[in-house]
Parts: structure tokens; C-alpha cells; sequence
């Protein structure tokens, strides 16, 4: 299933930095990015930083001075999925569930695009 991926982004930096954003769509076996497209206006020195599991991409943006800008994303992202039915799994009160599995009702932000965590009981 092919999705389109856009964000629009506004930052007032009151002083120089850095900035370190996760805005990139995910690579991974199961989801292939057709193409893509990160805009920053004004234009500043941005360096993409890849995780060594190659999955996540960050990008570093050095600000050499206060100002305002504005940082556009767009993808086109097939992602692959299979459907399983867990209707038949027994449902569990999270109060019985164990530590393992507690970090997945967490937020997620490097989830592939459209994937959801369902919540617990």
C-alpha cells in the first residue's frame, strides 16, 4: 500500500544551535521509500545522520544565528503489511502483563508509516 507523507514545520530559534530532527520515513524490509523531499527555508547546512541499524534518519541543522524557519517533508512510501487475526488470543488486563511488553503501549515515533500499536484492556 502506497502512502503519501507530508509535514510543515515552523521554528522560531531564539539564539544559534542545533537542531536534531527524526522527520525522515523509516527504511526497512517491509517499507521502501519511493522518493522524498526535505525543505528548509530559509536554506541552512542540514546533515542527514543514519542509525547504525539503518533504519532511522536524523537530521542535523546548524543554526549560525537567531531566526525563523520553516522545514518541509514529503514522501511516497509503499509499505508492505501482512493481517493476522489474534481473535482468538484470551484478552489479559495489563495489570497482568509482563515488564517485557509494557514499552509497546508507549508513544512510538519511529513506527513505519501507517503502522498502529493497539492499546491494552
Amino acid at each position: 500500500m502506497k502512502f503519501n507523507v507530508f509535514t510543515q514545520m515552523q521554528y522560531e530559534a531564539r539564539s544559534e544551535g542545533t537542531l536534531v530532527l527524526n522527520i525522515h520515513a523509516l527504511r526497512t524490509p517491509n517499507q521502501l521509500v519511493l522518493s522524498e523531499e526535505l525543505t528548509i527555508d530559509p536554506y541552512l547546512k542540514a546533515e542527514e545522520l543514519i542509525a547504525i541499524q539503518g533504519e532511522s534518519r536524523l537530521m542535523r541543522v546548524e543554526l549560525t544565528e537567531p531566526c525563523s524557519l520553516k522545514i518541509t517533508y514529503r514522501a511516497l512510501v509503499d509499505n508492505c503489511y501482512e493481517l493476522h487475526d489474534f481473535s482468538h488470543l484470551p484478552e489479559a488486563l495489563v495489570s497482568q502483563l509482563p515488564a517485557t511488553v509494557l514499552h509497546l503501549f508507549e508513544p512510538e515515533p519511529l513506527l513505519p508509516v501507517g503502522q498502529v500499536i493497539p492499546l491494552g484492556a
